[in-house]
C-alpha cells in the first residue's frame, strides 16, 4: 500500500511541476489548459456490491447512494492529450430483515486524459485512473466500524461547458471498482456514478 501511495503522490508532483512550469512560461497566454471542479450525484452500486443474495458470501447487499468528488481535475499536456485525477467518496445503505447498515468508500486516482472539442464551449474528456482507496463498514450487529483498503480504478467520460473565462460546468460519468481488504473478509466494491458540478479553469 505505502508503494501504490507514493506512486500516485509522485504523479500528482509531476503534475503540480507541469501546470507550474506551464503558468510561468505562458504568462501571456490567455489559453486555459486546465480545470479542477467539485461534483455531487448518484451512485449505483454493481455486481457483488449490489447483491441482496443472502446465500451469496460476496454479496455487499449495497442499496443506491450517493458519490461526492471533492477534487477533479485536468491538464493538458498536448491539444488532446493531458493527465486527470479526482478525489472522490461514495456511501451506500444496507437495509436487511436481520439488521441495517452502511458502506462508505474513498479513493485518489489519477491517469491518462484523451479531450476532444465538440464546439467553441464544449468539451469531453476520457479519463483511464487507478489509485489507492479505503473502504468502511458499519453494521448493527458490529461492535466496532469494519476499515479496509486496497487499491482500485476509475473509467470515466465528462462533458465540460465552458460558462466565463473562469467558469464552467460538467457532467460526468464514471465506473469505479475496488477490492478492499478488511481485517477478517474482503469485499469488491464498485459502482457506477453519475454526477454534476461546477469547474473553475486554470
Amino acid at each position: 500500500m505505502k508503494n501504490q501511495i507514493n506512486l500516485v503522490l509522485n504523479l500528482l508532483l509531476v503534475l503540480t511541476i507541469i501546470m507550474s512550469s506551464s503558468v510561468f512560461a505562458q504568462e501571456e497566454k490567455t489559453e486555459k489548459k486546465g480545470f479542477i471542479g467539485v461534483t455531487l450525484g448518484a451512485a449505483f452500486p454493481t455486481g457483488d456490491f449490489a447483491d441482496n443474495d443472502v446465500n451469496n458470501i460476496d454479496a455487499g447487499l449495497a442499496e443506491n447512494g450517493l458519490n461526492i468528488t471533492l477534487a477533479t481535475f485536468g491538464y493538458y499536456i498536448s491539444d488532446n492529450f493531458g493527465l486527470a485525477g479526482s478525489w472522490f467518496g461514495g456511501g451506500h445503505t444496507i437495509e436487511t430483515d436481520f439488521g441495517n447498515g452502511i458502506w462508505s468508500y474513498g479513493a485518489l486516482v489519477v491517469g491518462p486524459m484523451y479531450t476532444t472539442q465538440v464546439n467553441e464551449t464544449t468539451f469531453l474528456d476520457f479519463k483511464v485512473m487507478a489509485g489507492p482507496t479505503a473502504g468502511l463498514f458499519d453494521f448493527d450487529s458490529l461492535d466496532d466500524v469494519e476499515s479496509g483498503s486496497g487499491f482500485g480504478y476509475d473509467l470515466g467520460v465528462s462533458l465540460r461547458f465552458n460558462l466565463s473565462e473562469k467558469i464552467g460546468f460538467m457532467l460526468n460519468a464514471d465506473y469505479f471498482s475496488t477490492n478492499a481488504e478488511f481485517d477478517d473478509f474482503e469485499q469488491q466494491m464498485s459502482a457506477f456514478n453519475l454526477n454534476g458540478g461546477i469547474l473553475f479553469r486554470i
